[in-house]
């Protein structure tokens, strides 16, 4: 330490030191300094971390940040040496001033690598803060050596010496310790927060270091070779090398911004050339999708419901029967393109659309040289914040091969059912004729016996009726399936018809079943075959009857619940294939039975398939409840699972009061 730092001895007399104060306003500056020359630490970690394992491009980074933090941290002890004041005239050392900087500076390099590394050990942040905190120390006290009190000589208290040395460690350890543990929960703490922490903790450390040491000083008035002689600059000079050193930190920082503004300049022209790309790439997927669309009779169409402009695809075109772009479709042109007798029903869709319906219809269009096309087309409108339409888009299918594949598959299962229905038939005829024959023919035998085969001969009569009789009901359910039976199709309250049934009901399901009502709508009525629809809930309580009776119930009770109620609107698809979408009626019978299995569930509404033992059932009964269904222009639909029951729902269209 020698000429530079001298101890307090026993031959020092520090009771005539001098007392000294701080110019807060320099004090304040000196922090912001500090606090300056962080921040653009931080940023060029940031770009030191960017180059991730290339070292040449660290260094070269490194040297310009290296500066401009030395440089920062030694502009701010000699502004904080502006705001000491003692009661002497003070100048500087220029020589030494200057060199006072190259400690700075290293320790400012070594800074900026540690706080550049993605990672750091223990081992490595010890390492680190002792290098960085004792650089900070020895930029101070060399920087102290250039100062020239008059007639002053410094001496320096050993253990506030060595305390300000450790406490600059601590302080570089703990900034470099925020700084890591801020990057590693980027999850929790946001990018500002963590750049504003550790640019407060660096400026800490700085301005500590220097106060702390400053307390180790002692300015003694002397006469002796230990006094300084005048040096060269005063505080003029020091004013004008901040001021430069405040100029290179920002001429730094301004080639960073410089860089990452060619950086973005670099990647404008990689999102340009990715433009570019894309475009060709588009090009190629609309080329693609013009196949595809032309692969798979799909169209689409925009609508401009302000400006009424229509636009087709290319094969919408196709679709109706034009070469692609021919002339600009107009919505005229799409409607003159569609079916007479479906026109009707395309715009009421399209009407409700426009009100936020969903549009999805199948109608038919006639071409230019008069064949006919069966398309579907689906469609989505957009509104404004009014709710009011302004556009929408849609699209267009031929499914003309598709619809005949479909008619020619339903012909075929019609007359695979018709053949199937046939053979049951005529199966189920025979056996009540064969019944029938051989009762008749054992009543003839017994009849030319004596006169005690009269009585044998009439139960074998009243046997061969009972055939007759099942034999008659199976031909009336067929007339009801194929609805050759007269219709008396009357409007009724459907809660009062449903009432009605009640005290019948009760009777079909003897003492041991619980019956529960649930009337929940009394106001709509039904337009139904009043004696038809009887018959329909009668079927489904004797089916409910038989499922409950036909298990061990044990101290289960049997529930059968008959219940109406309405639905406000729902869409259903009735028997001739018109879309209703309105309130209906609905009427159901529930139990609390075995329930059904799916497999069974897809096959109830079959003719003749029944789960009952054989001469239990005609396995008719459902499919009567079908096809009258049908008949009433409603549908039916079934909720079961294995052991919870069964629930068959008779969906109505209802008409309001």
């Amino acid at each position: 330490m020698g000429n530079f730092i001298h101890f307090l001895d026993s031959t020092v007399d520090v009771s005539s030191a001098y007392t000294y104060s701080y110019d807060m306003a320099y004090v304040l500056l000196s922090f912001l300094i500090a606090m300056f020359a962080a921040f653009i630490a931080l940023k060029l970690s940031g770009e030191v971390i960017h180059l991730k394992s290339r070292l040449v491009g660290k260094i070269v980074w490194l040297i310009p940040g290296a500066l401009c933090l030395g440089t920062g941290v030694w502009a701010m002890h000699f502004t904080a040496m502006l705001a000491l004041r003692l009661p002497c005239s003070v100048s500087y050392d220029p020589w030494l001033t200057a060199i006072s900087m190259v400690p700075s500076v290293l320790a400012s390099a070594v800074a900026l690598w540690m706080i550049g590394r993605t990672e750091i050990s223990v081992l490595r942040l010890v390492m680190g803060g002792v290098a960085i905190g004792t650089g900070i120390c020895v930029m101070h006290y060399s920087g102290m050596a250039a100062m020239r009190p008059a007639g002053t000589a410094i001496y320096y208290a050993p253990t506030m010496f060595a305390l300000s040395v450790v406490f600059s460690i601590i302080l570089a350890i703990l900034s470099l310790q925020v700084k890591f543990t801020s990057s590693v929960h980027t999850d929790r703490v946001s990018k500002p927060v963590q750049i504003s922490v550790a640019t407060v903790m660096m400026a800490i450390a700085i301005s500590g270091t220097h106060y702390l040491s400053m307390e180790a000083a002692y300015f003694i008035p002397v006469k002796n070779s230990l006094s300084y002689t005048e040096g060269g600059p005063d505080n003029l000079l020091t004013v004008s090398i901040i001021i430069a050193v405040i100029l290179i930190s920002a001429l730094t920082f301004s080639a960073i911004m410089l860089k990452r503004n060619l950086k973005l300049i670099h990647a404008l022209k990689n999102i340009i050339k990715e433009h570019h790309l894309l475009n060709k790439e588009l090009e190629k997927n609309k080329y693609s999708l013009a196949k595809a669309q032309h692969i798979a009779h799909l169209g689409n169409w925009d609508w401009d419901l302000l400006a009424d402009t229509f636009t087709w695809s290319d094969e919408t075109y196709r679709i109706f029967g034009y070469m692609p772009q021919e002339f600009a479709a107009t919505f005229q042109d799409f409607e003159r393109g569609v079916h007479p007798d479906d026109l009707g029903v395309l715009e009421a869709a399209l009407s409700e659309a426009l009100l936020g319906k969903p549009f999805n219809i199948e109608h038919r269009i006639v071409l230019p040289s008069g064949a006919v096309r069966v398309v579907l087309e689906q469609g989505k409108v957009r509104f404004d914040e009014n709710q009011k339409a302004i556009h929408m888009t849609g699209t267009i299918q031929d499914k003309t091969e598709i619809s005949q594949l479909q008619t020619q598959i339903l012909s075929a299962q019609k007359f695979e059912s018709l053949a199937h229905l046939s053979a049951n038939i005529a199966h189920e005829v025979n056996n009540g004729l064969t019944l029938v024959q051989g009762y008749i023919g054992l009543a003839k035998d017994e009849l030319l016996t004596e006169n005690e085969g009269r009585e044998t001969a009439t139960r074998y009569l009243t046997d061969a009726l009972e055939s007759v009789k099942e034999t008659s009901k199976i031909m009336r359910e067929v007339l009801y399936l194929s609805h050759k039976t007269d219709l008396n199709m009357q409007v009724f309250n459907g809660a009062a018809l449903v009432e009605s049934m009640v005290v019948l009901i009760k009777s079909l399901t003897l003492n041991t079943i619980v019956l529960k009502l649930d009337i929940r709508d009394k106001d709509s009525q039904i337009n139904v075959d009043k004696k038809l629809l009887s018959q329909v809930i009668i079927n489904l309580t004797i089916n409910a009857r038989d499922a409950m009776m036909s298990v061990p119930r044990g101290s289960k009770q049997n529930i059968l619940t008959l219940g109406c109620y309405r639905v406000a609107e729902r869409k259903i698809v009735q028997a001739d294939g018109t879309l209703y979408n309105g309130p209906l009626f609905a009427i159901y019978v529930a139990d609390n039975g075995p329930g059904m299995s799916e497999g069974v569930q897809g096959r109830i509404f079959e003719p003749f398939y029944t789960t009952k033992p054989e001469y239990k059932g005609t396995g008719l009964g459902l499919s009567m409840v079908f096809s009258t269904l049908q008949t009433f222009k409603g549908i039916v639909e079934v909720k079961s699972q294995v052991e919870e029951g069964a629930r068959f729902t008779l969906f109505l269209p209802a008409i309001l009061k």
